[in-house]
């Protein structure tokens, strides 16, 4: 009862109602291999490659809670977790913080030109200083960042690059129309949060005159009181919701949530795994780089 009543579970609560109200339907494939998982294995899941690091964590881990009722603590950029309120919810969900190196991005002195795999060094560049054998150097242009490994330092002014400077080729535009499908919301983004706020309210009150006609005061225990009645809000907003957009019980809260599928097969769908055509960019005019330092995986 004290997990189902934490910060915790209500913060799970309040992202899986976002989830099943956002998205039609939530396919899982292999779901069988989870069942076995309720034992209480260490497990550790590996949910790559992904789109969005805030929604995917969430679906994940609204689909482990209901095979195999087991909550999942993500690793998180410790960047993130460093903000306000984005860090708050995270730190919540007791996700793991994990320094990048994306987030020590740093600006190197002076400016750099590159031809094929050299860079070299203008106006005052402190290549034996600043840089390491192994860290990536980073320029900006206005079609986008391009960057290479360092593989030696030859002096202040002169690099030797794993390969010339590298940014995403653009592909052309297809000729085909995309097929798309849109869908109407049963209830409006403010109607749904009057509901849940609403909810909410009338739970606590009607658990606060339950425990006054039973003798009991709940003063020191409104937290557990409004997360307990929060939770109780979203399951019956998430509901409600259903009812009003498809004309049917929602039961999606059992994990059997089927509809039939309208879009065509394969529609609008991309292999996640194929790599990104790269092209080789010289850098002729002197311009402002960065670079990511070195990080030794052994060593952590």
């Amino acid at each position: 009862l004290a997990e189902n009543i934490s910060f915790y579970r209500t913060v799970c609560s309040l992202w899986e109602t976002i989830i099943d109200i956002f998205f039609r339907e939530i396919s899982v494939g292999g779901d069988t291999k989870l069942a076995p998982l309720k034992d209480g294995r260490a497990v550790i899941f590996v949910a790559a490659p992904h789109i969005n690091q805030f929604v995917d964590p969430v679906v994940v881990m609204k689909v482990v809670l209901e095979k195999a009722h087991r909550h999942v603590s993500w690793m998180a950029a410790a960047k993130s977790m460093r903000r306000r309120w984005v860090g708050l919810f995270i730190r919540s969900m007791r996700s793991i913080a994990v320094e990048r190196r994306e987030d020590h991005e740093t600006k190197g002195a002076g400016f750099i030109t590159t031809r094929g795999a050299k860079a070299f060094g203008h106006c005052g560049t402190q290549f034996t200083q600043q840089l390491t054998k192994g860290a990536i150097v980073r320029v900006r242009t206005k079609a986008g960042a391009i960057a290479a490994k360092v593989v030696q330092i030859v002096s202040d002014s002169e690099l030797l690059l794993a390969s010339p400077l590298q940014r995403t080729k653009k592909e052309a535009p297809s000729a085909e129309p995309q097929q798309r499908m849109s869908y109407d919301k049963a209830l409006s983004p403010l109607i749904t949060i009057l509901l849940a706020a609403s909810l909410t309210a009338a739970v606590a009150t009607a658990a606060a005159a339950l425990a006054s006609r039973a003798g009991v005061s709940l003063s020191g225990l409104w937290p557990a009181t409004l997360c307990l009645a929060f939770q109780i809000a979203c399951a019956v907003t998430l509901i409600v919701y259903g009812w009003c957009r498809d004309g049917v019980p929602h039961t999606a809260l059992q994990g059997e949530y089927v509809r039939e599928n309208k879009t065509a097969p394969g529609a609008g769908l991309t292999d996640p795994l194929s790599e990104p055509e790269k092209e080789d960019v010289d850098v002729t005019e002197e311009s402002a780089y960065s670079f990511l330092p070195y990080i030794d995986q052994h060593s952590m």
